[in-house]
């Protein structure tokens, strides 16, 4: 069996005291994704292509746990955030990938890079392994299709193995807050359709990816219409897409889009896509780039909106109440703004007030002490510059992925002494 690795929950209201107006709590495809870590880790002398994607991607852990409502064991693969250590207590978005045995190296893929970039808030990822996916993945098929099925129908059982088990496990071992999002392909897109009315609020959003929507279309539409006539309103987030998949999937996929048009409860964010150019294998690769980006299309705060700390606490609020969860302002975006204001806009004042959100937020982490650095070393103030960079390497080990760039700030300061 492997191990299991968790983490106990931390406060995070003697963190935000400080930050006035701000509650508490607050592929591309796989080669492009590999090519990126593989050069990113080959920078940093790391040569091996294995290492390089797993560095690239955060720290895995696998683990198996035995179901009782399943009667078996079941293998889930978890990646934390690239800066899972050193942000404690940061509480996390987590992201259920259902087929996670042949969708985890995009996806995880896919999440480090928009988050690298500032694109997005970064996310656990827990990919669940299949065993009989046909019988998790399924209500009971209608007549026609009982005997080519004959252990489907299992949908029930799946869906409370991962309420009653998987995630309870995952928010009771791991640093997650309470926004979940869960994405599944093919017939794993009709789990996440199904699971949308079935419990309409376990998840804040849903990626459907080529759902299966000619599985029991009799059945499934008048549930799907009674949920949309009874919830007024039901704060979710819905992307879907298709390819060019054949008669049987597109039916269903233009169904669904017409009663969205005509039905959708007040509240629920909804978006179906179109993919002229793919088959059924790709929509998952490019779909997840495009409901992640959809889903945090205003993550991203421009430097040139902020003209104070106020503003920047202000940007964060407003986006935790268009997305329903509280989130704390993202330490390498709150480090970008500042570096922006201090190199481009030339106030150093500001730029210092704007990184102590980060000091104050991440006191484990060595990125805003680095950053702090680099403005003294701007301002030839280089004593103060040295303190700063060395506190930062004080905090880290040598194997860390960022230490030679923490370094090459170190030898940068010491030749301009």
């Amino acid at each position: 069996m492997r191990r299991t690795v968790g983490t106990p929950p931390t406060s995070l209201g003697a963190l935000l005291s400080n930050l006035s107006g701000l509650r508490s709590g607050c592929l591309y495809i796989l080669t492009f994704s590999l090519l990126i870590s593989l050069a990113l880790n080959l920078a940093l002398g790391v040569t091996s292509a294995a290492a390089a994607a797993r560095e690239y991607t955060g720290e895995i852990h696998d683990v198996v746990l035995y179901s009782d409502v399943l009667h078996e064991e079941r293998e889930i693969t978890i990646r934390l955030p690239l800066d899972y250590r050193a942000q404690n207590p940061v509480r996390y978005p987590v992201l259920y990938v259902l087929d996670g045995d042949v969708q985890t190296s995009h996806t995880t893929g896919t999440v480090s890079y928009l988050y690298d970039y500032g694109q997005l808030p970064d996310l656990i990822v827990v990919m669940i392994h299949n065993t009989e996916r046909t019988r998790d993945m399924t209500r009971i098929p209608e007549e026609r299709f009982a005997a080519d099925f004959p252990n489907a129908g299992g949908y029930l059982n799946y869906l409370a193995f991962i309420e009653t088990e998987l995630i309870p496990h995952i928010e009771s071992h791991y640093r997650s807050n309470t926004f979940r999002l869960i994405a599944g392909h093919s017939l794993g897109g009709l789990f996440v359709m199904e699971t949308l009315m079935e419990k309409p609020d376990l998840f804040q959003a849903h990626f459907a990816f080529s759902p299966s929507l000619w599985w029991n279309p009799e059945e499934f539409f008048p549930r799907m219409e009674t949920l949309f006539a009874e919830r007024n309103n039901l704060q979710s987030f819905l992307y879907m897409n298709l390819g060019t998949e054949g008669p049987s999937m597109r039916p269903g996929f233009e169904r669904i889009q017409a009663l969205l048009e005509s039905s959708a409860p007040e509240g629920l964010n909804w978006h179906a896509k179109l993919y002229p150019d793919e088959v059924h294998v790709t929509t998952p690769v490019f779909g997840t780039h495009e409901a992640l980006r959809t889903l945090f299309k205003d993550w991203a705060v421009n430097a040139g909106d902020i003209k104070s700390k106020e503003d920047l606490v202000t940007a964060y609020r407003e986006r935790s109440e268009r997305l329903g969860y509280e989130m704390m302002p993202d330490e390498r975006s709150v480090n970008r703004i500042a570096n922006n204001i201090h190199q481009f806009r030339e106030e150093p004042a500001l730029a210092r007030e704007i990184l102590q959100i980060s000091l104050d937020l991440y006191p484990n982490s060595p990125h805003p002490r680095a950053t702090m650095a680099r403005f003294y070393l701007r301002e030839e103030k280089l004593t103060e510059a040295l303190n700063w960079i060395n506190a930062a390497l004080a905090m880290v080990e040598p194997s860390y992925r960022h230490y030679p760039d923490l370094m090459e700030i170190k030898q940068d300061i010491l030749a301009a002494m």
